[in-house]
């Protein structure tokens, strides 16, 4: 944001703040939660909802992270629409893979079988223990 103004870096700034705690707000209504409610169920204060929703606090990424978990929404949903995806960028059908995906698979065939089957576990162990450390956070 080099050569754009400060002016303008601070309005898009705040404008991205109103739409996320708009969501923020959205996904907590959605699930019938109060302020105070969802403030227990992150280990935060209700003020602190408060002023996400407002716009006046900005949450840093491991707050959406655990607010996505609470709420039951991804990380992008918080985020304006234009900023959920690079411009251009069509998103596959759930059937496709996204180039990414695509180049992952192919390194994972490249390898030797009895590695794939030792990666494929070590992930799907990770990926347990990632769920189990979100959900103790959520339910402290």
């Amino acid at each position: 944001m080099a050569d754009i103004p400060t002016w303008a870096q601070d309005e898009h700034s705040a404008y991205v703040r109103q739409e996320v705690g708009i969501r923020i707000r959205q996904a907590r209504e959605e699930r019938g939660l109060s302020q105070a409610t969802l403030a227990d169920t992150i280990g935060r204060r209700q003020a602190y909802i408060s002023e996400l929703e407002t716009g006046k606090t900005e949450p840093n990424a491991s707050t959406l992270v655990i607010l996505g978990r609470a709420l039951h929404k991804p990380v992008a949903y918080f985020f304006p629409d234009h900023l959920r995806q690079p411009e251009g960028y069509i998103l596959p059908t759930p059937d496709e893979l996204t180039l990414e995906e695509g180049e992952l698979i192919k390194a994972i065939r490249s390898l030797e079988p009895s590695f794939q089957y030792h990666l494929a576990l070590r992930l799907v162990n990770t990926l347990v223990d990632y769920d189990k450390m979100a959900d103790d956070i959520l339910n402290r």
